[in-house]
């Protein structure tokens, strides 16, 4: 199962431990930690061997020590057009019970159930939903069919008929409910005050995701900026990624100016070709109200000349719900081992593949992670693939995962915006600095 076609080309981890191994074997130490080998083996490495060697498709090394494919793992995945999203999956239905029914229209290759978690963390009820994979697209199409012309339940205890859809389809639709909200969020949070338009570039490339000090350091050597972000919001395998990201001019000239330069530099940032646009519209307004969003939470902390200076609020003055939103911080803790091989980008990559992530702090000597989640879904979420490693099987084995509450809660919200107003102090300072060197005639 493990070694199969359908399941590695989704497991990140597994993926990338064949592919640092010059020989394309996974160490049997690593295996035998895996839930389902547990269980089956309890953890027994002759058993894991034995069962290798017996196997058309595994091969064993020498030292009997690593497991292998036989085939080489397929360049691409093309199991897309023949997965089938099925919903209406009873609360209890199991994956053997899935995989008899839906094997009338063809043979079941994968089958993809997600659960909820118990207050213990073992696997729950069911979410309704699964995604079965068939091992041609004809046999996919023949089941949809099937399911759209007659109603049928998985088992007496089900108590909706089965629908079914393309998983294409499913996909589409799912981007369009977050467009939905994404605009229902722009109207419940459009910016009560007129900002000045043609202010922030946005960027768009394939490759290698460039790091905020090379997308600082690219935009700033034509005009003044004052903040810029990057975000990875795909990946491909292990061969490319997506990624898009913001950058806000001192004013509007700026901004052109930039676009202008950069076209004639055919539009390169680092070693990716990119895509320019100066936001407009709708985009341009949800990212404004995004912005004030942000600035809610940092209200304690803007300065006020007002005000007595250098008096600072304790944790005390901190009020869940008013100051910081509950339930969005989720806490991990990474094996020694994870932790010396991953560093900050890939854990974010990892998080922001299952889940919408606003900020993670990360510890890179103690492996201990926190990541700020955009709302309390994406905090479950997280929180539940991270149980059941489902997406980010490349941080392996997760320990003391919790979505914070309490006072620990609060401790990590006045650490955020600690941090925040750090960082607003030295850019004001920068910015003071700046003008003082124009002012006397140095820049």
């Amino acid at each position: 199962f493990y070694f199969g076609d359908s399941n590695l080309l989704k497991d990140r981890f597994l993926k990338e431990t064949i592919e640092k191994d010059e020989h394309g074997l996974v160490p049997i130490d690593v295996l035998k930690t895996f839930n389902k080998l547990k269980s089956l083996t309890s953890g027994d490495e002759e058993t894991i061997r034995n069962a290798a060697k017996a196997s058309t498709n595994l091969r064993v090394s020498e030292d009997g020590r690593k497991i292998g494919r036989v085939k080489p793992l397929p360049q691409f995945d093309d199991t897309r057009p023949r997965t089938v999203y099925v919903e209406g999956i009873g609360a209890a239905s199991t994956h053997e019970e899935i995989s008899r029914f839906m094997s009338k229209w063809g043979k079941v290759c994968y089958i993809s159930l997600p659960r909820f978690k118990d207050k213990d963390g073992a696997p729950g009820k069911t979410k309704g939903f699964c995604f079965v994979e068939f091992e041609s697209v004809e046999e996919a199409k023949k089941a949809i069919a099937s399911l759209k012309d007659n109603q049928l339940k998985l088992s007496k205890d089900c108590d909706t008929f089965l629908k079914a859809m393309e998983k294409e389809e499913w996909e589409k639709s799912k981007t369009e409910y977050r467009k939905m909200q994404q605009n229902q969020h722009l109207q419940e949070t459009r910016p009560h005050r007129l900002f000045d338009p043609g202010l922030v570039l946005r960027f768009s490339g394939v490759g290698v995701t460039p790091s905020s000090s090379k997308v600082k350091e690219t935009f700033e050597a034509f005009a003044p900026i004052k903040a810029w972000d990057v975000t990875t919001i795909s990946e491909n395998g292990a061969r490319q990624q997506e990624f898009f990201g913001n950058v806000r001019f001192d004013d509007a000239r700026g901004a052109r100016l930039c676009l202008a330069h950069m076209e004639d530099r055919k539009q390169r940032l680092g070693s990716c070709q990119i895509k320019l646009v100066v936001l407009q519209g709708k985009d341009e307004e949800l990212y404004w109200a995004n912005i004030m969003q942000g600035k809610r939470i940092r209200r304690m902390f803007e300065s006020n000349e007002d005000k007595e200076e250098n008096v600072k609020p304790s944790i005390g003055s901190l009020t869940p719900g008013k100051d910081y939103e509950t339930g969005l911080l989720v806490k991990f803790q990474l094996s020694p081992e994870v932790a010396a091989r991953l560093d900050f980008r890939a854990i974010r990559r990892a998080i922001a593949g299952v889940a919408a992530v606003a900020f993670l702090d990360y510890d890179a000597n103690a492996g201990g992670a926190c990541a700020r989640m955009n709302d309390k879904k994406d905090a479950d979420k997280l929180l539940a693939c991270l149980k059941e490693r489902q997406g980010v099987e490349v941080l392996g084995e997760i320990s003391d995962c919790k979505i914070l509450e309490g006072e620990e809660e609060k401790q990590e919200w006045k650490k955020v915006l600690q941090g925040k107003e750090n960082r607003n102090k030295t850019s004001q300072k920068e910015e003071g600095v700046k003008k003082r060197r124009v002012a006397d005639g140095k820049d």
